[in-house]
């Protein structure tokens, strides 16, 4: 009953993980769309300069932010996720040993079931940390030859846009650099490729069911044809950070690529309808609903609403 590998066959899988039980999986709403838009502007607005006057502060700012709390924000995006990735791999390689050391078939579905939650919980951090993470690895590569000359005050060196007294050429900004370029690689690209990959193969060779237990965390909340769907939004904020962050584009640009990923994404959602039906049990009857994508197309037309808000002022 039980293979070489830990998995066991689809009558266990489905004895402790029932298909549609567990149909929660990811947040569906704005915690996962909370990067909309940030506008550069190459001077500061007019309430901005008054702000900054009564404060005694500099006019001619492009950003008041301190090298400090980028490298708070830099270091807690970053080691945040690591370290919570670091704890689940070990505590999974330890719950993979006991389930192999248990005969019982109730004490393995037990512990198999303790698994999957723990798998669960850590895709959920991941995936709210895959914008933040997103951000500040593109924003770490935000110096004065990677960006236009106009918001870059002092053309003598290459300097960190963020703060433009630091150089980019200093030791400890080519440390962030190489760090960031393996994050990049490996979390922020590779990452939800691998996702799609994953849940594809498992889709064609007809495995979604019988790994629920060992990979449902990441396409339980979908149907057999999206399986693949956790990755879409993490594309999708992806898309967004990089209109903002890689090159400066003007407001309009900006608020029309965002509204138009959104409306797209609307679509996509009530066309295809990736989220698996909800079940809600009542004292008469078992109600069948959608109640997944209703949330997802309620919180996207809530963002669509904020971004014509900004829109409204570009």
């Amino acid at each position: 009953m039980w293979s070489t590998r830990g998995q066991f066959n689809t009558r266990d899988a489905e004895s402790v993980l029932p298909t549609g039980q567990y149909v929660y999986g990811m947040p569906c709403v704005s915690m996962e769309y909370i990067v909309l838009v940030r506008v550069w502007q190459p001077y500061c607005d007019r309430d901005t300069r008054k702000w900054l006057h009564g404060l005694g502060g500099n006019k001619e700012c492009y950003f008041n932010l301190s090298i400090g709390v980028y490298y708070i924000s830099w270091l807690s995006s970053v080691c945040f996720p690591t370290i919570v990735l670091v704890i689940v791999l070990m505590l999974d390689k330890w719950l993979e040993a006991k389930i192999k050391k248990l005969t019982a078939a109730n004490e393995k579905a037990k512990w198999w079931y303790y698994r999957s939650r723990v798998r669960r919980a850590c895709m959920v951090i991941l995936v709210i940390m895959y914008a933040p993470l997103t951000a500040v690895i593109l924003q770490s590569f935000a110096c004065s030859n990677t960006v236009p000359g106009d918001f870059v005050m002092d053309h003598s060196q290459d300097v960190f846009l963020y703060d433009q007294s630091q150089t980019c050429d200093d030791f400890i900004f080519q440390t962030v650099h190489f760090i960031s370029t393996i994050y990049l690689a490996l979390a922020v690209i590779v990452g939800p490729g691998l996702l799609i990959f994953q849940t594809l193969h498992l889709r064609k060779w007809d495995l979604l069911n019988k790994n629920m237990a060992l990979h449902g965390y990441a396409y339980e909340s979908y149907t057999r044809r999206f399986c693949f769907w956790e990755a879409v939004p993490m594309l999708r904020k992806l898309i967004y950070i990089a209109v903002t962050d890689i090159f400066p584009f003007t407001p309009l640009i900006q608020i029309s690529v965002h509204l138009g990923l959104t409306a797209v994404y609307i679509i996509l959602v009530v066309v295809g309808r990736p989220y698996r039906k909800c079940t809600w049990k009542s004292t008469r009857n078992i109600r069948v609903i959608e109640i997944h994508n209703g949330f997802e197309v309620l919180a996207n037309l809530s963002i669509s609403l904020l971004q014509v808000g900004h829109c409204s002022r570009c």
